[in-house]
């Protein structure tokens, strides 16, 4: 057996401390609020807006169709005075009947008179004013018609068929004349009478009027 222990003092009593308080809950906030979608029936909304617009729109055209018609003014119908007028008007007039023409009077033939035949005219023998005469004469009835073909100026003409001859006078540019002879020594020259004078042009500078 174990001795016993001396008695010593008593053991003091173990300090007691106060409980722990349990912390105070926090006071409740709003819960979290979730993100919105788009509403279901946007588009059923979307289609009623569409359709009751298409319905404005269709009473206005009709309402302004209705104003148009009622402003219009009617065109009024002819009178039957106006149409008998008409009527009347384009009837065509009647053609009288031709008149018959009465027969013509024969003339005896003791009684006819033979037409006087017209004289050609024939140059003179002696043509005034030249310095050669022609070889070569037409009679009037071969005589031809020539119109000057000059570029701009006065076509000359001379008292022979030649440029050393004197001037006769001169025909303006697309002037009217008459070729009344020749000469066989100058080919190139025509005698010509134009405005009372006869005289001598270069055929190269006139030409025949068809």
């Amino acid at each position: 057996m174990r001795p016993a222990r001396p008695a010593g003092p008593a053991p003091e009593p173990a300090p007691e401390f106060p409980a722990a308080e349990p912390p105070a809950a926090e006071p409740a906030g709003p819960a979290p609020s979730r993100p919105k979608g788009p509403p279901r029936n946007l588009g059923l909304v979307a289609l009623v807006a569409v359709v009751v617009l298409g319905v404005i729109v269709l009473l206005f055209l009709l309402s302004d169709r209705d104003n148009r018609a009622r402003t219009a003014s009617p065109t009024p119908a002819p009178t039957q005075a106006t149409a008998e007028t008409s009527a009347d008007t384009q009837a065509p007039a009647a053609t009288p009947a031709p008149t018959a023409a009465p027969a013509p009077t024969q003339t005896p033939l003791a009684a006819l008179t033979p037409p006087t035949p017209t004289p050609v005219p024939e140059l003179p023998a002696e043509l005034p004013g030249l310095a050669v005469q022609p070889d070569i004469r037409f009679t009037g009835d071969q005589w031809t018609r020539l119109r000057v073909a000059t570029e701009s100026g006065n076509l000359n003409i001379r008292t022979g068929p030649d440029t050393d001859y004197d001037l006769v006078g001169q025909a303006p540019h697309d002037g009217e004349m008459l070729q009344v002879g020749a000469s066989s020594t100058a080919p190139g020259w025509t005698l010509v009478y134009y405005d009372g004078m006869y005289g001598w042009v270069s055929t190269e500078y006139v030409a025949v009027i068809q």
